[in-house]
């Protein structure tokens, strides 16, 4: 059982066994799993390999390294830019 934060990793997950490093990951070596939200930070995985090998966890989501108003605020002062040069540029001619 793994407690993992939210931050760190979004789910859903894929959970493969490794038995070899670095190895490309097959549906045969995907490792069932329940996922179970503990709460609004931190998310519960249950998983039960029947080989030893090495665990590797795939978030299949990704966490912005940015907050999602800074695309927002960056196209709306595009768009304020445009707007401007265009009507200072029908104000000189």
């Amino acid at each position: 059982t793994l407690l993992i934060p939210l931050e760190l990793l979004w789910n859903p997950y894929q959970v493969y066994l490794d038995q070899e490093p670095y190895g490309v990951f097959t549906d045969e070596e995907k490792v069932l799993k329940r996922e179970y939200v503990v709460d609004k930070t931190h998310v519960q995985l249950n998983i039960r390999p029947e080989t030893a090998g090495t665990i590797r966890i795939i978030g299949t989501s990704v966490v912005p390294e940015f907050p999602l108003f800074v695309p927002l605020v960056l196209g709306m002062s595009m768009v304020m830019v445009l707007v401007f040069r265009k009507s200072l540029a029908t104000r000189t001619t």
